[in-house]
């Protein structure tokens, strides 16, 4: 053993090959065992399976129309409220129980000589949006457009409008510019960004779209909005695993909605793992009976476990709810060629 002592000093000194090879086994070794370490270590519950391809690819229903880009517009001096004391005279323009009484007031407050012109901006929002629930959209949107001219900076005036243009008037360009404008006066409201991601959605633009849905969830770590704008995203991109993950953080913070679930179960459905599938669309139909989607794919999902009865029922249901729906027949059609 001794005499390998001075042989080994000879070959540290004069052969640099010998010498590195000697710093960088050890590190090699310690590399190797945490490796093989984290491979062989148990599966964590819930744990999925995302290397199995899935058997049948589902389509979500279309969303909104198609609309061209917009040009961020230049920042702007804040918004600022009222004072306190002036703002007590829009107490009556603010009740939500009665919209009607809710226009009639700021009706009131708007024709009032003594009305202080800086409560006029807030007395046409509030009015606007009255006039949305009593299902009045050109009148909201008249009032929006006065507010704006009479405080260009109220971000949550674009961003009404903007909701105004995009669910109701069904204008997406003019919502894309609203939204724009929102996040342009307010760069950390997460909602705007979550809102014109979804018409980024629907014009086809998902790398557009994430983008925005980052955004937003960068800003507010449980909008949920965002994380429904990135599944559905993830789903036209058939990234399961992530679907799977922004679909559980929704259960995880909507747990009475039935859209995590219908997310997370058409996760599993793709990978084949249909009996957590088929506990997903159970819960979103305890949530939301009347809602077709969630009948078809566990129809589907009794389907590739050979329980035919139990996917005929469903979709028996799925056609109640919507005759002749294109996809629960053609899945119908597929069961009965298999059953021959």
């Amino acid at each position: 053993m001794t005499s390998l002592i001075p042989a080994h000093g000879k070959l540290w000194y004069d052969d640099p090959w010998y010498r590195a090879a000697w710093l960088a086994l050890p590190q090699a070794a310690a590399l190797f065992v945490v490796g093989w370490a984290w491979l062989a270590r148990p599966a964590a519950p819930g744990d999925v399976p995302w290397a199995k391809p899935g058997e049948q690819s589902e389509k979500r229903p279309a969303e909104r129309k198609d609309e061209p880009p917009a040009q961020n517009p230049p920042q702007q001096k804040p918004y600022e409220a009222p004072p306190l004391a002036e703002q007590n005279l829009l107490a009556p323009c603010q009740r939500t129980d009665d919209w009607n009484a809710v226009v009639q007031a700021c009706t009131l407050l708007l024709s009032s000589a003594s009305t202080p012109a800086n409560l006029m901006p807030e007395g046409y929002f509030q009015r606007a949006w009255a006039y949305r629930q009593v299902n009045q959209p050109q009148l909201a949107l008249d009032d929006y457009n006065r507010a704006i001219a009479l405080t260009p900076n109220d971000y949550r005036i674009f961003n009404d409008r903007g909701r105004l243009w995009r669910d109701v008037l069904k204008n997406n360009e003019r919502a894309y510019e609203d939204f724009s404008r929102t996040i342009a006066l307010k760069p950390d409201f997460a909602e705007a960004y979550a809102s014109r991601g979804w018409l980024l959605i629907a014009a086809n633009r998902p790398n557009d779209a994430l983008g925005d849905m980052n955004s937003a969830l960068i800003r507010d770590p449980k909008n949920t909005l965002a994380y429904e704008g990135r599944a559905n995203i993830f789903e036209k991109l058939k990234s399961w695993r992530l679907m799977f993950e922004d679909a559980a953080k929704m259960i995880e913070l909507m747990p009475n909605d039935r859209t995590g679930y219908e997310y997370r179960g058409h996760a599993f459905f793709e990978n084949g793992q249909y009996q957590a599938a088929i506990a997903d669309f159970t819960k979103a139909i305890t949530i939301a009976p009347q809602e077709i989607y969630s009948y078809r794919l566990r129809g589907r999902s009794y389907y590739f476990l050979n329980e035919y009865d139990k996917a005929a029922l469903d979709y028996s249901i799925a056609m109640r709810i919507v005759p002749n729906d294109s996809d629960t027949l053609g899945y119908i059609r597929d069961m009965q060629r298999r059953r021959r």
